[in-house]
């Protein structure tokens, strides 16, 4: 893997700490709850989980109408006849780190590696779409992660943030307030996250530490930004 480790993780909550037995029970059940039968697919209304808000698990999942409802009051963002804007930086995530990853780093029109996080989802073809944060209509309005995609409602296998390190992939989660996947999808992700590793191991931070807790993330970007801002960058 790449270089990066520094002292990102000084002070990070390490969820990863218990006993081997616990793990070994852990994995087992995640493995159990993946295996699962999903509901029916077709179906475009999300039933979400009183305790997490997140919706329960599915093999595909559709928006959040609530989010949907509002995207289709603003034209930017969405069209009646054709649904979401196709982002045009948007690319499965092997293409996209190919047109964008040099001198041993990603750079985003840029002249230092980039750090922060960046939309991605997981389409039905078990594909990491993954784009910078641009809307080709009006620059200054939003562009979430259905743009990814495109259209009226698509369906996806779990979206959320992919987040950087000196230009190096350190982490994941499955933060999408417009989908709201299950956690139990990220192991969907981790496979195809797998494939690129195995694929191209130095586009991975030595500190790369799969997926991240909410605490974690929060407490990552904080010190991302706060290294931007020393060099004058706010792209996290």
């Amino acid at each position: 893997m790449g270089s990066g480790r520094c002292d990102l993780y000084a002070g990070v909550p390490d969820f990863t700490e218990f006993s081997s037995t616990d793990k070994g029970k852990k994995i087992k059940q995640e493995q159990d709850n993946a295996k699962q039968p999903a509901r029916p697919e077709t179906s475009q209304n999300p039933v979400f989980s009183p305790t997490s808000g997140s919706q329960v698990y599915r093999r595909y999942y559709y928006l959040d109408p609530r989010m949907l409802d509002v995207d289709k009051q603003n034209p930017n963002v969405y069209n009646p006849a054709s649904g979401y804007f196709k982002n045009p930086t948007a690319y499965p995530i092997d293409e996209f780190m190919g047109k964008h990853f040099r001198n041993g780093a990603l750079y985003l029109d840029d002249e230092e590696p980039f750090g922060g996080s960046l939309p991605y989802v997981l389409d039905v073809h078990d594909r990491i779409i993954i784009g910078q944060r641009y809307n080709p209509i009006d620059g200054s309005d939003k562009a979430p992660h259905p743009t990814l995609i495109g259209g009226l409602n698509p369906p996806v296998r779990c979206a959320g943030l992919i987040y950087f390190y000196m230009g190096l992939i350190i982490g994941y989660d499955n933060a999408s307030g417009h989908y709201k996947p299950n956690s139990k999808s990220l192991l969907q992700v981790g496979r195809a996250i797998k494939k690129l590793m195995d694929s191209h191991p130095e586009m991975f931070s030595d500190a790369y530490s799969g997926v991240l807790g909410s605490d974690q993330s929060k407490i990552l970007i904080k010190k991302i930004r706060k290294a931007n801002k020393r060099k004058g960058k706010t792209n996290a």
